[in-house]
């Protein structure tokens, strides 16, 4: 099959997901695909689709020269994605919570320096209904901001523990982490009017051990023993 120049092959990513919707993360750190907050949801990021136009959730080393792999925390559904460069080792950590129905929906990366003093960017560009809709920005903090659609009255929070750049009607970031720093950064979608202070490493932290928790708990009923 021919390849498309500036398009990942479908083999390059992996898929996290809430039982709700899934996102597909790319080897070179972004996130390409997302309906949000259901399957059935219009895309917030679709750059599997346009790369131009569709919308996109990067965090990544600046360096390219960097080799990349990606591995599932084992019988889980966290996806671990990692780069190896001269000046380090960086790892993005991908889950979402695994929630009902009637539960606000959220999507965790982690950055971390596993070794060396790594550069890293980060990029949300989501772009709402298919691309169709415009939306604007409002800032709350130095951290956190809200993505409010200019259609059906959705409304995405993005909170992170570094400080946050708006230009235009994206979000970015640039920070350096040496070894055992980490930078974090949720993705949520807003069922209140008013969301309330977030202590967000907290939240990450238990929210990941929960997350891993249920997958280890739903794969350890399964009784297959074959190689897959």
């Amino acid at each position: 099959m021919e390849r498309v120049a500036g398009y990942q092959p479908i083999e390059n990513y992996g898929v996290i997901g809430d039982l709700n919707t899934v996102a597909l993360v790319g080897l070179n750190g972004s996130i390409d695909f997302l309906c949000f907050p259901d399957f059935d949801s219009p895309t917030v990021f679709a750059a599997l689709l346009d790369k131009t136009k569709g919308g996109f959730f990067r965090i990544s080393p600046k360096s390219a020269d960097r080799k990349e792999k990606q591995l599932y925390l084992p019988d889980t559904c966290v996806l671990l994605t990692r780069f190896l460069s001269k000046e380090g080792i960086a790892e993005v950590t991908d889950f979402m919570p695994v929630e009902t129905m009637s539960v606000g929906k959220e999507l965790v990366r982690t950055a971390t320096c596993v070794h060396g003093n790594v550069e890293l960017v980060m990029e949300c560009c989501p772009r709402f209904d298919y691309a169709r809709a415009s939306h604007k920005i409002v800032r709350r903090s130095d951290r956190e901001v809200l993505f409010v659609s200019s259609v059906e009255n959705v409304t995405l929070r993005f909170v992170a523990t570094v400080p946050l750049e708006v230009d235009g009607s994206d979000v970015h970031a640039s920070f350096c982490l040496r070894t055992g720093e980490k930078a974090t950064f949720m993705f949520e979608y807003l069922t209140e009017d008013d969301p309330g202070e977030l202590d967000l490493d907290k939240f990450a932290e238990k929210s990941l051990y929960a997350t891993i928790g249920y997958w280890k708990d739903w794969t350890g009923r399964s009784q297959y023993r074959g190689r897959w």
